[in-house]
């Protein structure tokens, strides 16, 4: 299993298969869950679809998202991404989802997990991807300014890209450029 912590934010990379220790699998398909119906907000053709097995879905990488607090781990959430063929070129990262309960949300954890997922990719001097509906002008935000005060710059909208969650007409996928 592959980790990676930032303070009291931990990332545990999910690789389940299916008849293993299914825990964690179980909590990010629970809170994918809640991700797809927080969505119908903005859309009412959002359909949810049951999550894949990492091994069904070999493009995207599963990140859990921790919250450590007196010693003791607390899921908070999740992110996905992945890489060329997922991605649009073999030279950037394709953030796709990330969702953070509602219990955690508001003590700045998608800033820090966003941050950190483009430190990561500045340093292996990587571009960007996200798609994020259209009417959620607050994620869109949040992602723009990170991109921005990191050094990218946006080079692409696009519509009519395929989201791991059904009916997404409404996504734009945005591409930006690391030019810091």
């Amino acid at each position: 299993m592959k980790y990676y912590s930032l303070g009291s934010i931990e990332f545990e990379w999910v690789k389940t298969r299916k008849g293993s220790d299914e825990t964690v699998f179980q909590l990010l398909s629970e809170s994918y869950r809640d991700y797809v119906n927080e969505l119908r907000v903005f859309s009412d053709k959002i359909q949810y679809e049951p999550l894949l097995y990492p091994e069904d879905n070999p493009d995207v990488e599963y990140v859990a998202i921790w919250i450590k607090n007196d010693g003791t781990s607390h899921f908070a959430g999740f992110f996905f991404y992945g890489t060329y063929p997922n991605a649009i070129t073999q030279h950037d990262i394709y953030i796709g989802e990330l969702y953070i309960m509602p219990e955690y949300r508001r003590n700045g954890i998608a800033t820090a997990v966003f941050s950190a997922i483009v430190d990561n990719a500045k340093k292996h001097d990587m571009d960007i991807s996200y798609f994020v509906l259209s009417k959620n002008t607050r994620a869109k935000r949040l992602y723009d300014q990170i991109l921005i005060k990191n050094g990218y710059e946006e080079r692409l909208q696009s519509a009519n890209i395929k989201a791991t969650v059904a009916n997404m007409e409404e996504c734009r996928l945005y591409y930006w450029i690391n030019v810091g």
